[in-house]
């Protein structure tokens, strides 16, 4: 019988403060104040790509966005403002779930928003039309632990993701009192990582297997396969994982992969990357978002804001284009801006 031996799963809730954009309330919205972080050299501030417990860590997403990989060591306050880099909380929060389900939570701040990623692992040995109802129990249970946090074991990952993001992420962006946000924005990316089982058991024509990855896309319970929403086949075999993409999520399925015992790669890093991306377009399109309805509603769009508007919109349009020798390329994160760039030339225009 075919099954899944281990799977992974990544949250992103992206969380929108628009007073620090509209009131210049904002600590890091100016190049001044954002350079008066990056140099304050605390010890609990680092880039994102920078992992605990390693000092360095290898992200696609991030040496692609930067344009290449040398970028990302002794970057300077100038480049990462630039690109609108966050900074993350240095350690990240462990956690522990049902099952012995684990991952951990991480925390980044954006000089507008806050972003908190959870990396959630599973091992078991689920058949395949049980995975997307184990995945979707795990999601949403209330059987969560972070040690760092209190020492309850009935705690939700959405309601770990809230207290993080106003214990950490919160006093970073300003000094005073911080206004009701808009509702964050969560994304989550579902894959299995090891498999068992003939590849034809994992083919899209398998029922089961179709309904399965379904489910993944929203971490939710098996359901109804629609193939307009699968990602086109890589032309590469070597790189032959398709994506499925719902509103919000999308999964990752590459039986080739997670069925070979003896793969020189998982999709563990994959789905880093694209967790790193999502969350990023996320962010960034939170400005955007923001400065669209400024305009919409006849509201000026204040002075300190405006060099982040214009740069926002320029690093959205060129993900979207997805120049390899300028930045991350992925078919993905071009159909989560896709939504977005219709507002990229009305905003230019007003500023």
């Amino acid at each position: 019988m075919a099954r899944v031996t281990k799977v992974a799963f990544r949250i992103s809730w992206t969380t929108i403060y628009p007073e620090l954009l509209a009131e210049n309330r904002g600590k890091l919205i100016t190049s001044a104040g954002y350079r008066a972080l990056f140099d304050s050299y605390n010890p609990n501030l680092t880039m994102p790509w920078n992992h605990y417990p390693q000092r360095k860590h290898w992200s696609r997403f991030w040496s692609s966005y930067l344009a290449a990989p040398s970028k990302m060591h002794g970057i300077r306050w100038d480049a990462a403002y630039a690109r609108r880099l966050p900074f993350q909380w240095w350690e990240p929060v462990t956690l522990s779930g049902p099952g012995g389900a684990s991952g951990v939570m991480r925390v980044r701040m954006y000089p507008w928003a806050v972003v908190v990623l959870a990396q959630i692992e599973a091992v078991g040995a689920w058949p395949v039309p049980e995975l997307a109802h184990s995945v979707s129990d795990l999601r949403r249970a209330r059987e969560w632990r972070a040690a760092q946090v209190d020492a309850r074991a009935d705690r939700s990952l959405d309601g770990l993701a809230d207290e993080l993001r106003e214990r950490i992420g919160n006093p970073h962006l300003t000094d005073g009192q911080l206004g009701d946000p808009w509702p964050a924005n969560v994304y989550t990316i579902g894959a299995p990582i090891r498999g068992e089982g003939s590849l034809s058991d994992f083919e899209f024509e398998n029922v089961a297997a179709a309904s399965c990855l379904a489910g993944l896309a929203s971490l939710g319970p098996p359901g109804d396969y629609d193939s307009e929403r699968l990602t086109a086949a890589n032309r590469t075999s070597q790189w032959s994982t398709r994506a499925y993409v719902s509103r919000d999520g999308h999964a990752i399925w590459n039986p080739t992969t997670f069925t070979d015992p003896n793969a020189g790669h998982t999709l563990d890093c994959l789905l880093a990357n694209q967790a790193d991306a999502i969350s990023h377009i996320d962010a960034l399109e939170g400005a955007l978002s923001w400065a669209a309805e400024q305009i919409a509603e006849s509201l000026p769009i204040p002075t300190a804001a405006q060099p982040t508007v214009l740069r926002v919109s320029e690093i959205l349009e060129q993900l979207y284009r997805g120049d390899k020798r300028k930045t991350y390329r992925s078919g993905v994160a071009r159909l989560r801006i896709e939504k977005y760039i219709d507002s990229i030339a009305p905003v230019r225009a007003a500023l």
